[in-house]
């Protein structure tokens, strides 16, 4: 009896261990996201630095994606369908992305209420928000 005992003590040591260990790399995964909100709440990043941070993120998740799909479309469908399906793919996101472009430029924040241009490098300044980044945080803490 007394060695069943220990052995489930190992056993649960062993699974507060596991648990510990993910508690710990999730934390360490999401605390980026945290870090950023906080940026986000009290600073003012300028809009290239954030716009170079959001493209980067962005070409990870997709290669993330590519890399995570491709096999399974090699293997489920054969190298014809996955290699057509990844082209077509991106055929059709940068289509999105040239009919976006275009939509912005025509946007009436670009040019201004009047139609005219500012003075701020070609684009109409935006107003400041209000709220800061705290929409930002309250999504984060409805996560």
């Amino acid at each position: 009896m007394v060695w069943k005992s220990c052995d489930s003590l190992h056993v649960l040591r062993d699974e507060v261990l596991t648990m510990a260990t993910a508690l710990l790399y999730g934390s360490l995964a999401s605390s980026s996201f945290v870090i950023g909100v906080l940026l986000g709440l009290f600073t003012s990043p300028p809009r290239r630095l954030v716009a170079g941070i959001i493209g980067f993120g962005a070409g990870v998740l997709v290669s993330a994606l590519t890399f995570d799909l491709m096999r399974e479309a090699f293997d489920t469908g054969g190298a014809a369908y996955a290699i057509g399906g990844f082209l077509i793919g991106a055929v059709i996101y940068v289509a999105a992305d040239v009919v976006l472009e275009r939509m912005a430029a025509k946007s009436p924040k670009r040019t201004g209420p009047h139609g005219r241009r500012s003075r701020c490098g070609g684009k109409a300044r935006e107003p400041e928000s209000r709220h800061g980044g705290w929409h930002c945080a309250a999504g984060w803490c409805s996560d």
